[in-house]
């Protein structure tokens, strides 16, 4: 199989009668309001959308991806293994992983990579990078114009 794109979004929504789908507020960047905190999470819901499609499209096949995320310093932190594509009955395939949030302890970009399972090896196929900005000032300043 081969992968042809993958999206990070705040939501994914496939049309049921056009099958067509709508990415919404794709994620590069994502700016906090407030300090870096030992333990942090960017709040939001976010949908990881994948396209695939067959190698041969005349030969029905399956197989696996799985999806890594590390922080800025290159450290693990959340990880979706050995996850299904099924091309058996359809030449492509999206596929959507929707989770709530992720941790962000410190400013950088962040980054989502896509391995599909080669045999026994796995070989990355995509890089999503985010870029988390932390802004305590804005935060700051907007508290003190609704106080005015």
């Amino acid at each position: 199989m081969k992968h042809i794109w993958s999206a990070l979004c705040t939501h994914a929504i496939v049309d049921s009668f056009t099958n067509q789908v709508s990415l919404i507020d794709i994620l590069e960047e994502i700016t906090i309001f407030d300090e870096p905190k030992p333990k942090g999470v960017v709040p939001l819901n976010i949908d990881l959308m994948t396209f695939w499609v067959r190698d041969n499209l005349k030969i029905p096949e399956k197989g696996y991806y799985r999806v890594r995320f590390l922080d800025p310093s290159g450290s693990f932190l959340k990880s979706f293994d050995e996850l299904e594509v099924n091309l058996t009955n359809h030449e492509r395939s999206r596929n959507k992983i929707s989770f709530q949030g992720f941790s962000a302890e410190e400013e950088g970009v962040y980054e989502f990579f896509i391995d599909k399972q080669d045999g026994d090896v796995w070989q990355e196929v995509s890089q999503i990078p985010v870029k988390i900005i932390f802004s305590p000032e804005k935060s700051l300043k907007k508290t003190e114009d609704v106080a005015e």
